[in-house]
């Protein structure tokens, strides 16, 4: 019995061990693509400004139509924004794993997302499902970059945000946005779109939908059904996943000291970030431009 034993122990350590060898090596071959692809983005729009998209309803109402000659990061989802085709985003983040599933909806989703993004925006993708999208010739005329996540944001701030490398794992899809720029060189973000206001929305309507989800500009049943979908999220994780984010919001924020950023979305619970109203801010650039 004792020898069993021993053999087992023998052999779970030799099965960590070489589980770390594998992690090891993989990482070096990812990050050694990374750099190959994503350093031509490095410093490209040094300067400059650039609004990010995101998808809560507040953005419905904004005329987002001035922004047609503006740097824009749009995220998964936000060619169902009406004004979509006259703002013609320059880059288009898909970051969620849910989004590269098997299933039909997921699918649905991806290539719905493939067939309306315009040919020369630049996608902002998962670096594991780099193979997928190949094989399913998704975004074959697009640019693409993208991003390997690994760990997590801590609060020493011994954490990369270099794209060239791997960089935390993204709790929301903004991040991928905020880091990109970064990368590239804007030194003037504004978010729109990010109430970021789960915590006083009811997880579950009545009649409407079984699950719990972000809220956004457009209805549930505009998009296909993912297995995540049919999950009820407990309060308690919504807290949870909250505090993650506004943390890393905060936590970008001392990573990227010389970058300002401001929130100009209308009724918004980000406090992280300086509050600006939209119209003031198109007003000023129109200003700038005369």
């Amino acid at each position: 019995m004792k020898k069993i034993k021993k053999t087992l122990i023998w052999l779970k350590k030799k099965t960590r061990i070489r589980s770390r060898i594998l992690l090891f090596f993989g990482k070096i071959r990812t990050e050694k693509d990374l750099k190959e692809e994503n350093t031509k983005y490095k410093d490209i729009h040094t300067g400059e400004r650039c609004f990010i998209l995101g998808t809560g309803p507040s953005i419905k109402n904004q005329d987002i139509t001035l922004l047609r000659n503006e740097w824009t990061f749009a995220v998964a989802g936000f060619y169902l924004h009406p004004q979509y085709d006259l703002v013609h985003p320059k880059f288009f983040s898909i970051i969620c794993s849910d989004i590269f599933g098997e299933d039909e909806g997921a699918k649905e989703i991806l290539e719905s997302t493939s067939k309306k993004v315009h040919d020369d925006t630049t996608i902002i993708m998962p670096y594991q499902y780099k193979d997928l999208i190949e094989k399913r010739k998704l975004f074959s005329k697009n640019k693409k970059l993208y991003l390997s996540q690994d760990r997590g944001f801590t609060e020493d701030g011994k954490f990369n945000i270099e794209i060239d490398k791997q960089i935390p794992v993204l709790q929301n899809i903004i991040f991928s946005s905020m880091i990109s720029a970064n990368y590239m060189g804007f030194k003037t973000m504004y978010l729109m779109g990010v109430e970021h206001d789960w915590l006083i929305k009811k997880s579950y309507i009545e009649g409407k939908t079984p699950y719990y989800q972000e809220h956004h500009f457009y209805e549930a049943e505009e998009v296909p059904k993912i297995p995540i979908m049919d999950t009820i999220v407990p309060y308690e994780k919504t807290c949870e996943c909250a505090r993650i984010t506004f943390q890393t919001h905060r936590l970008l924020k001392q990573k990227m000291p010389d970058v300002k950023i401001f929130n100009v979305t209308p009724g918004s619970y980000l406090d992280v970030f300086p509050f600006k109203k939209y119209e003031d801010v198109m007003k000023s650039i129109a200003n700038e431009k005369k």
